[in-house]
């Protein structure tokens, strides 16, 4: 395996949707993303959604940071990736 991709696509650890998340992050590392933007430009709803990012959290392949705003109200999610255990 010489891609990340291919670590991505691979892996025996992700389902095929989990291989989709990771890989649009991955891909889209420098662009903000929200969970509802991914629910806008895929058929899966908000559960299918934050179960797989959720299961990406628990093999510690990803990362996510609440920013909030000043007055404390939650602004964006940062996800942060860790690709080396795949």
């Amino acid at each position: 395996m010489d891609s990340i991709k291919d670590k991505i696509f691979l892996s025996k650890k992700l389902s095929w949707k989990e291989k989709g998340i990771l890989f649009f992050l991955k891909e889209n590392e420098s662009k903000p993303i929200s969970i509802q933007y991914l629910r806008e430009i895929s058929t899966d709803g908000k559960t299918a959604i934050y179960s797989g990012i959720k299961k990406l959290k628990d093999i510690g392949v990803l990362k996510t940071e609440q920013i909030r705003e000043d007055n404390g109200q939650f602004y964006e999610t940062c996800f942060m990736l860790d690709l080396t255990i795949l």
